[in-house]
């Protein structure tokens, strides 16, 4: 069978080897798209329902390429995604809070992390009493920080809905309270708890602590990130009434001139993370579990050895074994010729019996630590031949499939002329 696109050959009926579903069926890319796997010499055809695809793969992996340990590395070593030329879509981060520290004024400015590591200030209202007006206005360039600007005066017009997480319900996790002008400023109206968050509010988010406090000032900030949600980052609630009352009082008497754009070389950068290990888990084995359909296809991997990797999978209610490879160990060792402009897959063997085995995947990006996922317990002898490897050139969208003798001789260590290890020859 040709091992560049595997489909369920020799079924009678073609089910989704994850949940057993009749489809329809998606093309799923072997290794994430997103982390530069969008090799299409590498799919599995009508193997993976469009329902597991959609729903859980895809959400699950925008979470892990956002908000996982290898986001951070992605952002700096792979500044696009998926796709390529004109359709590829630039790597991000998600952060609780990410600030930088305006050097002049002492004070934190709310930023994000673009690709290639580049810091760049958002447009923001900083609430500072300090100055004349009490409200500077901040953002990388002045055409950023206008049309914010317009977009606020228009958000304020006729009143103010704010939006918070509501950590009570799953079903309603968002809590909105409607506020509209009357002569005396702004006037509470009613509160409702929704599925979807409304498009045109202002969410309500904490201050927190500064790492520099009595140093750095950390005022309260109106803010809006480059995927359009606009924040309101307070220390006290009941200051959001008075603040939102100033802005608009100031915006809509045209006080304010010229936002003043930043540029800040070398900044002192914050970021704070909400990390989620489970998702990362769940990632990597499902990397493991599609390597070996690829590999031993659709019916030996509908084994029951494999259900226990694949309900973790899906469900994210049990844990995937999973734990670091030591900087001692051989494994390392054999992986430190592979340099980190490729990930590193590997799928082995450990003995369990005399026809059985586990399977383990091994993989490292971006240059990063080596992790061992347990994907089946006690299953049969794979009739390929183990280990098997797969390096991922991430910025090229290309992939390789190695045999052990193949890894060794293009990935190997070099050997010095009298037996010792050293740099190639």
């Amino acid at each position: 069978m040709d091992k560049e696109t595997v489909g369920a050959v020799g079924q009678q009926e073609i089910t989704c080897v994850y949940c057993g579903g009749s489809g329809p069926f998606n093309r799923e890319h072997v290794f994430p798209a997103g982390l530069g796997g969008d090799d299409e010499r590498f799919v599995l055809e009508d193997l993976v329902c469009e329902e597991c695809n959609t729903k859980v793969f895809s959400p699950l992996e925008l979470q892990f390429m956002r908000n996982s340990p290898a986001a951070l590395s992605r952002i700096f070593f792979q500044p696009l995604g998926r796709g390529k030329g004109k359709k590829a879509s630039a790597s991000s981060l998600q952060t609780n809070k990410t600030t930088v520290v305006d050097p002049n004024d002492n004070i934190l400015l709310e930023a994000e992390l673009m690709a290639g590591g580049k810091p760049c200030v958002l447009p923001q209202f900083i609430f500072d009493d300090s100055c004349e007006l009490g409200i500077k206005f901040r953002a990388s360039d002045v055409s950023a920080a206008s049309a914010f600007g317009d977009a606020v005066r228009e958000l304020l017009a006729d009143g103010l809905t704010l939006i918070r997480k509501n950590s009570v319900s799953k079903a309603k996790r968002y809590q909105m309270t409607e506020w509209k002008w009357g002569s005396g400023g702004l006037v509470e109206g009613a509160t409702t708890f929704e599925r979807q968050p409304a498009t045109n509010g202002v969410w309500i988010e904490t201050l927190g602590s500064s790492s520099n406090p009595g140093v750095v000032k950390d005022h309260p900030r109106l803010f809006r990130r480059s995927r359009g949600q606009v924040v309101l980052r307070v220390d006290d609630e009941d200051h959001i009434v008075p603040l939102m009352q100033k802005l608009q009082s100031l915006l809509s008497a045209a006080t304010f001139g010229a936002a003043e754009g930043k540029t800040i070389d070398r900044p002192d950068m914050n970021l704070g993370f909400s990390m989620q290990i489970d998702v990362m888990e769940r990632v990597l084995a499902k990397i493991g579990v599609n390597f070996a359909i690829y590999e031993f296809g659709g019916d030996f991997v509908s084994h029951e050895a494999f259900a226990p990797a694949k309900e973790a999978i899906r469900f994210g209610e049990r844990r995937v074994p999973m734990g670091l490879v030591e900087e001692s160990d051989d494994l390392y060792q054999a992986f430190s010729g592979v340099s980190s402009d490729r990930h590193l897959v590997a799928l082995a063997t450990l003995p369990s019996g005399d026809s059985e085995c586990h399977l383990v995947l091994l993989v490292r990006l971006y240059g990063g630590p080596i992790f061992h996922v347990l994907i089946a317990e006690n299953m049969p002898q794979p009739t390929v031949p183990l280990p098997i490897f797969f390096a991922v050139e991430y910025n090229s969208h290309k992939m390789e499939r190695l045999d052990a003798l193949a890894f060794i001789q293009a990935y190997g260590p070099k050997w010095r002329h009298n037996g010792g290890p050293g740099p190639g020859r």
